[in-house]
């Protein structure tokens, strides 16, 4: 009866949640794990404190998810402001300028109906290195009045240009020189290859 829903809804929980729990603090899932483990869990008032507990934990997954959420929501919104800010879109052309605006509507879209924590910010993590950079061609490709004849510049985002040559620790204002010089490197050699660089 109720209570074999509440143990069915405790079980789902821990299951639909399996990655999620990685981003609470470590035990979080602990009391109801130990409930559904009990032989006697269906004695005395155990299915009440499962219950309890259950409700507990689903409240903290949907803090860390929510959080999660914000975060990357915002960081998208951010980079829609000033996509609609720069030159890029105000000399594209409006059919451009609404795809644009379209495909980062769908990405926030699609970042608010998830729920795993893992799917979020791996899509805010796409959308900042492979999306975004994107939308800067888009529109580039899409200007009004543009030079049909030069081929248009490849737009990558700083998170992808690497510093080669220096790995280790950062412990001292003397070993921020070198990676600093070896990131400028990889930034002019990008550029020298006919790239934009999205920051």
């Amino acid at each position: 009866g109720g209570q074999r829903v509440i143990y069915d809804e405790a079980t789902d929980l821990l299951t639909a949640n399996a990655s999620n729990l990685g981003y609470l603090p470590s035990g979080s899932d602990a009391t109801v794990r130990t409930a559904l483990a009990d032989p006697n869990a269906f004695g005395g008032n155990r299915m009440a404190q499962l219950k309890q507990a259950t409700d507990q934990l689903r409240a903290q997954i949907d803090a860390v998810v929510a959080a999660n959420r914000t975060v990357v929501v915002e960081a998208m919104e951010g980079r829609k402001a000033e996509i609609e800010a720069s030159a890029f879109y105000i000399k594209a052309t409006p059919d451009a300028q609404e795809s644009v605006r379209r495909q980062i509507d769908q990405t926030i879209s699609r970042v608010r109906s998830q729920s795993q924590v893992a799917l979020i910010r791996e899509t805010g993590s796409s959308f900042e290195q492979t999306v975004y950079p994107g939308l800067l061609d888009q529109l580039t490709a899409g200007q009004q009045g543009g030079d049909e004849l030069s081929p248009p510049k490849q737009t990558v985002s700083v998170k992808t240009v690497s510093a080669v040559g220096v790995s280790g620790v950062l412990e001292t204002e003397e070993d921020v020189d070198p990676y600093l010089a070896a990131l400028r490197t990889a930034l002019v050699q990008t550029l020298n290859d006919g790239k934009r660089i999205a920051l």
